[in-house]
């Protein structure tokens, strides 16, 4: 018995401290090294099966200066409560949420058409929009925290790998960026 009760407990401490090394500590999602070996198990799947597989990255909009003009601890509420929309859109089996950077989180959806995940990403957008999160600092007309992203949507085959289309939706953020901020766009 009492070697039993040790093995289980080796195991249990094992486990929990997997769970806390794969975790960002802040928002509770994957870490960014945790992420990205999660997407290459469920990109190796996807290509397996030829399913569609969306790798979104997701950008807080002039988050610089929230921190700056409203301290790290509202910066860090900013991103829980973001975190918390981002986990809600993304709950079924196949996909993955995690914190890639400071104000940047990435998104995986498993099996989605492109209508859909056009849709989920309109409604990510709207929800952390509905926040209402002042922001009085963007130089912008918006008052109020706002989520850009690009999204890469695809069926991965044995010629393509995820860090290619990681850049590619980093590439869509960025046009999202520098058309205004507070969209998506979704090749």
């Amino acid at each position: 018995w009492v070697v039993e009760f040790y093995n289980r407990l080796t195991w249990l401490r094992r486990e929990w401290l997997r769970e806390i090394s794969s975790r960002d500590a802040l928002t509770g999602l994957l870490n960014k090294r945790e992420f990205n070996r999660e997407l290459a198990r469920l990109y190796r799947l996807a290509a397996r099966e030829r399913r569609p597989l969306t790798i979104a990255m997701l950008d807080v909009d002039h988050f610089k200066a929230y921190n700056d003009n409203y301290g790290h601890q509202s910066g860090d509420r900013c991103l829980v409560k973001i975190a918390e929309i981002i986990r809600a859109r993304s709950r079924r089996g196949g996909d993955l949420a995690g914190r890639v950077g400071g104000e940047e989180f990435a998104i995986v959806w498993y099996g989605n058409d492109r209508v859909t995940v056009n849709l989920m990403l309109e409604q990510l957008l709207r929800r952390v929009r509905e926040l209402a999160i002042p922001h009085e600092h963007t130089g912008t007309a918006r008052k109020w925290i706002t989520l850009s992203a690009g999204a890469r949507w695809l069926i991965p085959d044995s010629n393509s790998n995820p860090d290619a289309a990681i850049h590619e939706a980093d590439m869509l953020l960025y046009e999202s960026k520098q058309a205004g901020r507070d969209c998506f766009r979704l090749d």
